[in-house]
């Protein structure tokens, strides 16, 4: 069995709060899943396969939030929670940033929940992904 997706979500933000050291947002949105599962069985001769796809839309509101702790490093957060064509769907993400002249260095976690009603989306009951990343930003 492989399973593709794709996953973005779309929004916009209101700053509600902002100090000497810390900005706070409040973000709405909606978030979009899209998954296909193919499957191919083969049993000698026999090859018996199937492919399937499903879309889920659902609005979404948070918080996102950046605290400087120096000159060089500040902390990044994100929070969301949401529904529509799920039960519902949840986000959290935290990293640490390091700022150099015109790039930025991010180490964090994210994780990213679904619960569908009883296997709506391909017959999964929820999904979740999470996990470490790193990356870069680029400042314009």
């Amino acid at each position: 069995m492989q399973l593709k997706g794709f996953i973005t979500t779309l929004g916009g933000a209101y700053r509600f709060l902002e100090t000497d050291t810390t900005r706070l947002n409040l973000v709405a949105g909606a978030r979009y899943l899209w998954l296909k599962a193919d499957l191919d069985v083969d049993i000698g001769r026999l090859g018996v396969g199937g492919s399937e796809s499903d879309t889920v839309w659902d609005g979404i509101v948070g918080l996102r939030g950046k605290t400087d702790l120096s000159d060089k490093w500040y902390l990044t957060y994100y929070a969301d929670v949401g529904g529509g064509n799920s039960k519902m769907t949840w986000q959290a993400l935290a990293a640490i940033n390091y700022r150099f002249q015109r790039v930025d260095a991010v180490v964090g976690y994210r994780y990213l929940d679904w619960d569908f009603d009883d296997g709506d989306m391909l017959n999964f009951d929820e999904l979740n992904l999470g996990g470490p990343f790193a990356g870069v930003k680029f400042l314009f």
